[in-house]
């Protein structure tokens, strides 16, 4: 019997709120393979759908995570080009959203911890780490 597959899993438990689209962005001579929600509208849509009492909306859960912002690849760009990060170097990258800076910042040697303040960003990252 075979053992689950830990990507997967992740995947399929993804895939059963949200669609996603294989995407792929490159920093310096590095390709990295992500998971994109498609359409990020529609996750805000479906926030302000859920009325002004939610406390997601009350509290403002709005869905950052789900989009790979200029200033991620911006970072990860200079990451790459203008940061002497050693190898083994403790980073943590705060409001990972779909993880890309810290997985440049892994491809430079670096120990990283991911954060977020939505679980779904944490799941994103997730996956799209074991992607790369």
């Amino acid at each position: 019997m075979n053992a689950p597959d830990p990507l997967q899993e992740i995947k399929q438990n993804f895939l059963r709120q949200y669609p996603l689209e294989d995407t792929y962005c490159h920093i310096g001579q590095n390709r990295y393979h992500l998971m994109a929600i498609p359409d990020a509208e529609l996750l805000l849509d479906q926030l302000l759908d859920q009325g002004d009492d939610s406390e997601d909306v009350i509290d403002e859960r709005l869905p950052y995570w789900a989009e790979l912002w200029p200033s991620a690849i911006a970072l990860s760009e200079h990451l790459l080009e203008g940061c002497n990060i050693e190898p083994e170097t403790s980073v943590i990258e705060l409001g990972c959203g779909m993880g890309l800076c810290g997985m440049v910042a892994a491809t430079l040697g670096a120990e990283v911890l991911l954060t977020d303040y939505a679980p779904q960003a944490l799941e994103l990252a997730q996956l799209n780490w074991q992607l790369n």
